[in-house]
């Protein structure tokens, strides 16, 4: 099976050997649908869950197995509640967390066990969460390059410093990968070293 998601289309699922297509859309007559058409993205976890981020309609939690939606936004009553609604990254760590990030609202962090969430606001607009393959958990924002230190708590940013020919290029951050290779223009290269 292949998802894929659009910008107003909402979700598809794709069967190539068969050449089928299905596709999950929001129906406000059905409140076991997709809350929300437009998607920036999603991530299947360990134990199968397909989240999906929309823009607007929070973290939608689709469950293959029983075919059943379930919704988590932002509540201005409860301060550990998602952060924003407008979702553009999703990524569960090696350790069973799933980390969110928004546009507006930074990064989240939700416990497994409670649903709850933890919010880092160091940076409001966090498109990309990466973990290499040493466990270290990384965060592309609009505001640098984020490495997460799990023993304190909190990240510490890279960013450019036009002075400094060896900083990061640039502090918008929307894509991390692992690999080596050199960088070119356009793409930052960090050595673990």
């Amino acid at each position: 099976m292949l998802w894929f998601g659009t910008f107003g289309s909402g979700l598809n699922k794709a069967d190539p050997a068969r050449q089928k297509f299905s596709l999950y859309r929001q129906d406000p007559d059905n409140p076991n649908s997709l809350n929300n058409n437009q998607i920036w993205g999603f991530h299947e976890d360990s134990h199968g869950i397909l989240w999906v981020a929309t823009n607007g309609g929070g973290l939608n939690r689709y469950d293959p197995a029983t075919g059943q939606w379930r919704y988590i936004r932002h509540d201005l009553r409860d301060s550990a509640s998602l952060s924003s609604d407008y979702v553009v990254s999703i990524l569960e760590d090696s350790r069973g967390y799933l980390w969110v990030g928004t546009n507006g609202g930074g990064l989240n962090r939700m416990d497994p066990a409670t649903g709850r969430f933890a919010h880092y606001d160091d940076y409001p607009f966090v498109p990309d969460i990466y973990e290499d393959s040493s466990g270290q958990l990384w965060i592309g924002a609009f505001g640098g390059l984020g490495k997460y230190d799990r023993t304190g708590d909190h990240f510490t940013f890279y960013q450019n410093d036009p002075k400094n020919p060896d900083s990061i290029s640039d502090n918008s951050v929307v894509d991390i990968l692992e690999g080596e290779g050199t960088a070119v223009s356009g793409l930052a290269l960090l050595t673990a070293d």
